[in-house]
């Protein structure tokens, strides 16, 4: 047994007075061999690296083909002679990438650069506002401004809304305080839409009545005429015992009086047809005699066509010539009316204008509503009448007719806003 142990151990090289092989490992625990595959590799890798980065031409040339069929043989062939050039491949690998990445960022500022250009130009920003103004220095002290004259405020009418007229006799003032029982007047001529008004204001809870005094005050055209008391039992006629005494008491006032106006055409055209409430002599005959009538005591008629019925020294209309003498009196009426209303008014709208939100703050008559919104319809006439009954009078006819009567209807038409072109109500 001793002796097979000892002929085994003589195989490996070991036994008396031997001394044992020197192991080919290096200082690192690895053998030389080793240590020249891991070198191999490594030159293989970065001259692959080199092929794909284009550095073909840094390396040595193929090697012939009976080299090639090894594969080993072609690798070992690769792979550069001495570390030295292994370091100056490497060295010019990583400069090769350095470049690549330095013409990638120029490439992608030149595509940012291209890409801006191609953005719709810009404007230029907003210069800075002015510097504001020096404060402007408060008057002195002293009466309130007056308000502006009739003159001044007659080529105003062509703005829409309420236009404010001089205040007369000191009216504000007087209705300041208890002293008076100041209550709105809206007025204005006949036929001109305040029975349309008057609906409208009602119908938002606002206490007026029409042709009639009420808490709110008034909508009527009667009372665009002064109080005459010759004249009492008329007006009872038209009202009331009780507005007719109201109006006749020293502590009553209308205030403010807004003056309606409508475009003369259509206002002189509902009179020719009828002087009632409804608009057509079917429904209101009875109401035409006595509405001329009123009218007539208040403004001069001329009498003119007027050759088979009279009345006390006023024409009825029921003439030779029916629409002549009626179409006269309606100029002249219109005329008339709206001129004496003038001079008693705070107020003047036109009615195919007018804001009925507007006209109820003016009137101080917010306290009705109770917080609801004010309801306007659109303004139409309320006329009953057929229409081959109703024919509409024209610029034409008015100065074929009498050219004075035509001039003055056009200057106190422009006084009020109004042109030669007629409006649809």
């Amino acid at each position: 047994m001793n002796r097979q142990k000892k002929i085994a151990f003589a195989s490996r090289g070991g036994g008396h007075g031997s001394s044992p092989s020197k192991s080919p490992r290096g200082k690192g625990g690895l053998s030389r061999t080793r240590i020249a595959l891991l070198m191999l590799l490594t030159a293989a890798v970065l001259v692959n690296l080199s092929l794909m980065l284009g550095g073909k031409g840094e390396v040595e040339s193929s090697p012939p083909p009976a080299v090639q069929a090894d594969p080993l043989a072609v690798e070992a062939a690769r792979v550069p002679k001495s570390m030295a050039q292994s370091k100056a491949l490497l060295a010019k690998t990583l400069g090769k990438l350095d470049d690549v990445e330095r013409e990638g960022k120029n490439l992608r500022g030149q595509l940012i650069k291209e890409a801006y250009q191609k953005l719709p130009n810009r404007e230029a920003p907003p210069p800075p506002p002015p510097p504001p103004p020096p404060p402007t220095p408060l008057p002195p002290k002293g009466p309130a401004p007056s308000l502006p004259t009739k003159q001044a405020t007659a080529g105003a009418a062509s703005r829409r809304g309420m236009i404010r007229m001089p205040l007369l006799n000191g009216a504000e003032e007087q209705c300041k305080g208890d002293k008076l029982d100041c209550r709105p007047l809206i007025t204005g001529c006949g036929r001109s839409g305040t029975h349309f008004v008057a609906d409208e204001i009602m119908t938002n809870g606002i206490p007026v009545k029409h042709e009639r005094i009420g808490e709110a005050g008034s909508v009527s055209w009667i009372y665009g005429a002064p109080h005459v008391p010759s004249l009492r039992k008329l007006e009872t006629w038209f009202a009331s015992e009780e507005d007719t005494v109201l109006r006749e008491s020293s502590d009553f006032k209308h205030f403010p009086v807004v003056h309606f106006v409508r475009h003369p055409l259509k206002a002189i055209t509902s009179l020719v047809t009828c002087f009632c409430g409804c608009g057509s002599m079917s429904c209101g005959a009875w109401a035409d005699e006595p509405s001329w009538e009123w009218a007539g005591k208040h403004i001069d008629f001329s009498q003119k066509h007027c050759k088979n019925y009279r009345r006390e020294g006023l024409c009825i209309g029921y003439g030779a010539d029916t629409r002549k003498g009626r179409l006269v009196r309606a100029i002249e009426y219109w005329v008339g009316w709206n001129e004496m209303v003038e001079k008693t008014s705070h107020y003047r709208v036109q009615m195919e204008e007018y804001d009925l939100k507007e006209l109820i703050e003016e009137m101080k008559w917010d306290k009705f509503l109770d917080g609801k919104e004010v309801q306007q319809q659109p303004f139409k006439r309320k006329s009953k009448t057929k229409t081959k009954d109703r024919q509409e009078v024209t610029w034409e006819e008015m100065k074929s007719l009498d050219a004075s009567l035509e001039a003055k209807v056009w200057e106190l038409a422009q006084r009020y806003g109004y042109t030669r072109d007629v409006p649809t109500n």
